[in-house]
């Protein structure tokens, strides 16, 4: 029997992640993982995007009154660093918007979380979706900020520290500042 020498060695390293990969890029196929996977922007409805409440009832984000979407992940560092930030928004009321804050997460997480940051608001979660369905192009982005319209359009999106500049969307349109 012959002895592998380093060679050897490198060549099989080489045909594994030749495989590897292989099988990553079929796996993006297979889920519409492209580069060029939209992403939601100004114009975009979310209001058919598959949403459960506290209670596990199914949500929506097409209520009739504007909506300030935060979208965040417990795990994610940028979150956190926006966390005070958000809580000014979520603390305050705004008469005829609504200030939704939505995870990924399992319900129980993405709330306990929300409690620890003292966000005052309703805390949504993506109904389980396949990789790069709605849902999880919602999510892949955190923190980040959407301002829908009523029907769920979206009137502007963009990094969770931007929030008061999104928000500016809103002026005059039963929104102000905290």
């Amino acid at each position: 029997m012959r002895q592998f020498v380093k060679r050897d060695w490198v060549l099989l390293g080489l045909v594994l992640l030749a495989v590897s990969q292989a099988v990553v890029l079929s796996f993006r196929a297979d889920f519409g993982l492209t580069a060029d996977t939209p992403w939601f922007t100004v114009g975009d409805t979310l209001a058919d995007l598959s949403l459960l409440d506290s209670e596990g009832g199914t949500a929506s984000l097409a209520g009739g009154t504007h909506v300030l979407l935060l979208v965040f992940h417990s795990e994610c560092g940028h979150c956190q660093e926006v966390a005070p930030l958000w809580r000014a928004w979520t603390g305050t009321s705004w008469g005829d918007v609504r200030v939704v804050a939505v995870s990924s997460e399992e319900p129980a997480t993405a709330e306990a979380y929300a409690a620890e940051q003292e966000w005052n608001t309703e805390v949504w979660t993506v109904k389980a979706s396949r990789l790069g369905g709605p849902g999880h192009t919602l999510t892949s982005r955190t923190p980040w900020v959407f301002v829908l319209d009523p029907a769920g359009v979206v009137l502007a999106e963009g990094q969770g520290a931007r929030i008061a500049e999104l928000a500016a969307v809103l002026d005059g349109e039963a929104w102000g500042s905290p």
